[in-house]
């Protein structure tokens, strides 16, 4: 007999408490030491946000979609109270972790270094005082592989997993992850009833963005994206037009600046954008300029995708520097750098470390593969197919399931 919610709370009561506290003293440090911060990001989302509530579309780039503008909304458009939204969802997440361990290790002491080791990992809490999806598409992530873990009600999972779909599109990879999982599992039903909410919602998004910016797809993104790529191998891009070789130059020039750093795509969309005035003819030439490019030199292409995969383990942890660093820019109280930044650093060599074991157990044993690592791992390939970037911030939904799956394996 299944015991009761109370009992269950009682027989973990010392867990949670200990758990909710460390939590609460890292929450509280971070709003007694920084502001709230964003990125260039944020604004597209307020700026959705706004037209959804105003119920017209008109003007939208169709490049977000609408998953973190609603939760915006619900925030009222005020900073402290979607933070304050994150930060009491980051209690929840902690004790999610905790119980999801449970479900996989079976083992209370595992479970419980997994969840100290997610908390003080303060990558994590950085986002939980962001105006940005990282975090929520975390928080929903844990969520859902918890509830099918849990077996719960499969319209209720197929939810979970539309609202995280349209929080981040990318976590499409997830969704067909789990839709051929059940499908394999011989479930059939399951996988038809999981797909079908995250299909239709994918559907009706893309006709709005048919109707207000003329392109049938989740997000305008794509091209641009892809041109990240292109733009490492952009002696081999197309000029037998005048704007092919106006971007194969502009590129050229970048890529000798530059080199590989992310930051020459945003000045190449930028500059590009200026010299292609019209929206749509911009997307158009956009997209075809990176299909030609990468026709023109397949294996660079490649290339540049497996490059990209490593950055989304490595990238974080070795550039510890991006989290720390803003004392010099948000900080109220200085002195709260001597317990956070000890704390930041040795953490990032901990994770820096988990990440390089996740890699080295299936080269080990494959039998050391599983469902998550061959959910994480799969997932990394596939955002590294259409975008070349840093890829810190890809990774950051992802790393409590790293964690579980290295100290599941690690720890006996």
């Amino acid at each position: 007999m299944a015991m009761s919610f109370l009992s269950f709370l009682r027989e973990y009561k010392t867990y949670i408490l200990t758990i909710l506290f460390i939590s609460m003293f890292f929450k509280i440090l971070f709003l007694i030491s920084f502001h709230i911060w964003s990125s260039g990001d944020t604004y597209n989302y307020f700026k959705l946000a706004k037209h959804i509530l105003n119920f017209d579309l008109t003007g939208y780039n169709g490049q977000r979609t609408p998953g973190y503008p609603l939760f915006i909304i619900l925030g009222f458009f005020n900073h402290k109270i979607i933070v304050m939204y994150q930060i009491i969802l980051g209690m929840i997440l902690n004790l999610l972790i905790f119980f999801l361990s449970l479900e996989i290790t079976k083992d209370r002491a595992k479970s419980f270094i997994i969840t100290l080791i997610h908390i003080f990992n303060l990558n994590i809490t950085n986002f939980e005082i962001a105006l940005l999806t990282e975090f929520l598409s975390l928080f929903f992530l844990v969520l859902l592989i918890f509830l099918i873990k849990r077996k719960s009600n499969i319209m209720i999972i197929s939810i979970c997993a539309t609202y995280l779909f349209l929080i981040r599109p990318n976590m499409l990879s997830v969704i067909i992850f789990y839709f051929l999982f059940f499908i394999f599992k011989r479930e059939f039903k399951k996988a038809i009833l999981f797909i079908s909410l995250p299909t239709i919602s994918a559907f009706l998004w893309s006709y709005l963005n048919l109707k207000y910016v003329g392109f049938f797809t989740i997000s305008t993104m794509g091209p641009q994206n892809l041109n990240h790529h292109t733009l490492n191998f952009v002696y081999c891009a197309p000029e037998n037009n005048k704007y092919y070789k106006f971007m194969k130059e502009l590129g050229i020039n970048l890529l000798r600046e530059y080199g590989k750093d992310w930051v020459k795509a945003n000045i190449f969309i930028t500059e590009t954008s200026q010299f292609i005035k019209d929206y749509k003819s911009f997307l158009k030439i956009q997209e075809s300029f990176a299909i030609e490019t990468i026709k023109n030199c397949p294996y660079l292409y490649i290339y540049s995708v497996l490059e990209a995969v490593l950055k989304f383990y490595y990238t974080l942890p070795l550039k510890y520097e991006i989290y720390y660093g803003p004392f010099n820019k948000r900080t109220y109280y200085n002195y709260t750098k001597f317990i956070i930044e000890p704390i930041w650093t040795i953490m990032n060599v901990i994770i820096f470390l988990i990440y390089i074991v996740f890699l080295l157990l299936p080269i080990i044993n494959l039998k050391h593969i599983d469902e998550i690592w061959l959910l994480v791992f799969l997932s990394s390939i596939f955002q590294a197919l259409f975008v070349y970037s840093d890829n810190w911030r890809f990774s950051i939904p992802f790393m409590p399931l790293i964690i579980i799956y290295v100290i599941n394996k690690v720890i006996k």
